[in-house]
């Protein structure tokens, strides 16, 4: 027996939906965020370039107090309570306050032994990124080309060995009047920052990624429902239609030839539609269509498929029956057909009667199946109709009421 779909499930459809949509929107987020970053780090590079400028340029206002704080540091003087000193200390602090950077400081160079000196640090001088005055480091050719040229300049996220990674804005303090570079102004903004920034933007992308996917989904799968149904259900009725019964048949005849699995076929013929038709119009005849199959489907097994074949003639696919089971649900849906009254207007209603002809697979195919089925329902429309007949092959002329 097999699983007959008569509704749209869609879930393979579904999948292979999501799983496209993923890729596609995984990879236009990839680039998009990866411009954004480099947007970002950009922006961040101008911004610490102009804040050290901007520093290197308040220095300047007292480049001698400052030029002669370096050389007391140059000749190892300790200098950690000079005046000038402490004063600017406070200002540098009070500078990180209002800006976006993680560190900022100013150094020197000892050409004796090419290495820079720090002389300025915004750090509290209890954090442990704090670099007091007098302190050295190594020279990084970013620092030395400043230091020679005496040309601002500003990195993208550098990693710094023993700091982290970092975008940073150098700029040279320069003594105008003698036109020789004093130190530098460092300003790094740590890539944390960068990188906490574009944790919010990825978020924020994938939950629309996530709606998106979903809505597209969601609407994909509502136009398959509605192609489906539009193929496989009969518009007027609400049957099974044509297209899905031929399809259904030729799996449960291969199904049967693969592992022996029986099934029926009923044609259902309704007696008389040319005269219901003629006398109460075509309005009347759909209502009929409509009650016959309102019925129909309420009386057969789930998984039981019916169909509507073109005008009057319906079709009855029973998987996993045999005849005698074909036989006993075809009678009490006789029974139920018999038993009903149509209304067809405000005044009229009507008995509405039906013969089916009922024939179970025997290695047939399609054709001479329908053939075998649809023979059975004319003999019980020759024996009278509201009837119902069988087709068995054992049988002397293979059909019998």
């Amino acid at each position: 027996m097999i699983m007959i779909n008569t509704k749209p499930s869609g879930f393979h459809i579904i999948t292979a939906i999501v799983i496209l949509l993923s890729l596609v929107m995984g990879l236009v987020t990839f680039i998009f965020c990866t411009n954004i970053k480099q947007v970002i780090v950009k922006d961040l590079s101008k911004h610490a370039l102009n804040s050290a400028t901007t520093i290197a340029a308040f220095i300047e206002n007292d480049i001698g107090n400052y030029e002669q704080l370096t050389n007391k540091v140059l000749s190892g003087e300790d200098c950690k309570d000079d005046a000038y000193y402490q004063k600017m200390l406070l200002l540098f602090q009070q500078i990180k306050k209002n800006n976006t950077a993680s560190l900022i400081y100013t150094e020197t160079l000892n050409s004796k032994n090419d290495r820079t000196v720090y002389i300025l640090d915004a750090e509290d001088p209890g954090n442990a990124f704090f670099s007091p005055i007098g302190a050295t480091d190594s020279v990084t050719d970013t620092e030395l080309f400043v230091f020679t040229k005496g040309k601002p300049l500003a990195t993208d996220i550098v990693h710094a060995v023993g700091w982290g990674d970092f975008i940073t804005g150098w700029a040279p303090i320069i003594n105008h009047n003698t036109g020789k570079t004093i130190g530098i102004v460092g300003v790094d903004i740590s890539a944390d920052y960068v990188n906490d920034i574009m944790m919010k933007i990825v978020r924020f992308f994938i939950l629309g990624d996530i709606l998106f996917i979903l809505l597209a989904a969601a609407t994909i799968y509502r136009l398959y429902v509605s192609r489906f149904n539009a193929l496989n259900t009969d518009y007027l009725t609400g049957a099974l239609s044509k297209r899905f019964f031929e399809s259904t048949l030729r799996s449960l005849i291969g199904n049967a030839k693969r592992n022996g699995t029986p099934f029926v076929l009923g044609i259902i013929d309704i007696d008389d539609f040319k005269d219901i038709n003629d006398k109460y119009g075509h309005v009347a005849g759909d209502i009929v269509l409509k009650s016959i199959t309102k019925i129909v489907q309420t009386h057969i097994r789930k998984g039981d498929v019916f169909s509507r074949l073109g005008g009057d003639e319906f079709a009855i696919l029973l998987d996993g029956a045999d005849l005698s089971t074909g036989e006993a649900i075809c009678e009490r849906i006789l029974k139920e057909l018999s038993e009903h009254k149509v209304i067809i207007n405000e005044t009229d209603t009507i008995s509405v009667t039906v013969s089916i002809g009922i024939a179970e697979w025997d290695n047939d195919s399609a054709l001479n199946l329908k053939e075998k089925a649809d023979s059975a329902m004319y003999c019980s429309k020759n024996t009278g109709k509201n009837t119902l007949c069988l087709y068995k092959k054992d049988a002397k002329n293979n059909l019998s009421n």
